[in-house]
């Protein structure tokens, strides 16, 4: 039996564990997911409809920071979440001013979801699914 398609995850982090264990239980919970490794391999897939991007933050080449503002730039509407295991007060603050919905610390990435996410998703076409994330 297959698992209906929740929404369109863009998942970017260099590293591996993380990205591809966030993948895994993103497309158990009916996500489509799209791993990436790099930020200029998720460029690549940005002309695409995204519901949701998860950025790592601290990358080689170009960082989560400068991604974000990419992403945003060519679609506004897109939630982009920051994670991140270099947590500080001026890095959150700075993504979310930048746009970002919100920011988390790992480990607690899939704990954060398993509790607000769902409660903010909802049914139908993607105007609906955003329509409870967007920040005021």
């Amino acid at each position: 039996m297959s698992v209906p398609n929740k929404g369109r995850i863009l998942i970017v982090d260099d590293e591996l564990v993380v990205r591809d264990s966030l993948a895994r239980w993103f497309t158990a919970e009916g996500y489509e997911t799209k791993p990436m490794a790099s930020a200029r391999e998720a460029l690549e897939v940005a002309t695409q409809e995204w519901d949701l991007a998860l950025l790592d933050i601290k990358m080689p080449g170009m960082d989560g920071m400068e991604l974000e503002a990419k992403l945003k730039e060519s679609d506004p509407d897109l939630i982009l979440i920051m994670m991140t295991g270099y947590a500080t007060v001026d890095t959150a603050v700075k993504a979310l001013k930048n746009g970002a919905y919100d920011y988390l610390a790992n480990p607690w990435i899939r704990t954060s979801f398993r509790t607000w996410w769902p409660r903010r998703w909802s049914t139908g076409g993607r105007s609906a699914k955003l329509s409870g994330c967007k920040r005021t």
